[in-house]
């Protein structure tokens, strides 16, 4: 079987909205959004029932430290098993010396906090380094891990030419709700492009699409020759070209 990987859009808060984000459309369209605790209850059940391992579920938004569910739902995906790696990725701005009692929870929950640095939360960086940087998870490995976010590639407002088929470098599927999406990214190009069909194809329930159709190999075929992928920056031959912006 493959390697399975997923992305979880916790929420549609944040507390930076990047000029240059690619998910910034999916917030804006997915005001007060939050992952409910029924519906990370439905992945764990509908994963375990079709017996889905994945490699790794990273935690993203918006901003995950603003999930409302983010203590319970980080513990529940980290006992039940069904991932190798549960990784929270954040923009940090949330740790504070008010909350490292709640950090110091969610890094029980999960095998890796990544925190991206940009220019403006140095601070809150050599707190949670301060506080969490011997923490290490089951594998010996470091739990928390900062990595350079300073800069952001600028989507295209034009489609790429000659950019198809795509070489992705996101295998990920991305869930949204009870939406299970065989490409994460393409959500916001769809949204900021309302030219593309919301097509049934890339989505659908938990209980259809985990069962009958997510992991058939047919779907990432199709993606590869979306002509959504021309533009996106998770497409190699559509990165190459963009210019970048300060974060």
């Amino acid at each position: 079987m493959k390697k399975l990987e997923l992305s979880i859009k916790t929420t549609s808060l944040c507390n930076r909205m990047c000029k240059h984000c690619t998910v910034r459309p999916w917030m804006k369209a997915n005001p007060n959004f939050h992952t409910s605790i029924e519906q990370i209850d439905n992945l764990i059940k509908y994963s375990k029932e079709s017996n889905y391992h994945w490699e790794y579920i990273l935690l993203s938004g918006g901003e995950p430290l603003l999930w409302n569910n983010v203590l319970e739902g980080t513990r529940l995906l980290y006992e039940s098993g069904i991932c190798s790696r549960l990784i929270l990725l954040t923009n940090g701005l949330a740790i504070t010396t008010n909350t490292l009692s709640k950090i110091q929870k969610i890094m029980e929950n999960v095998h890796e906090f990544r925190i991206s640095r940009y220019k403006d939360n140095s601070e809150n960086i050599k707190l949670a380094e301060e506080y969490f940087g011997k923490l290490r998870n089951k594998y010996d490995m470091p739990i928390l891990n900062v990595v350079d976010r300073g800069e952001h590639l600028i989507p295209p407002e034009e489609p790429v030419a000659d950019s198809l088929p795509t070489e992705c470098t996101c295998k990920a599927y991305a869930m949204h709700g009870d939406k299970m999406w065989a490409c994460g990214p393409i959500q916001s190009i769809i949204i900021k492009n309302s030219q593309f069909p919301n097509s049934h194809h890339l989505w659908g329930q938990h209980s259809t699409v985990i069962d009958k159709k997510l992991f058939f190999d047919d779907i990432n075929d199709d993606l590869t020759h979306h002509f959504a992928c021309s533009y996106c920056i998770s497409n190699a031959k559509v990165a190459k070209t963009l210019k970048k912006a300060e974060a």
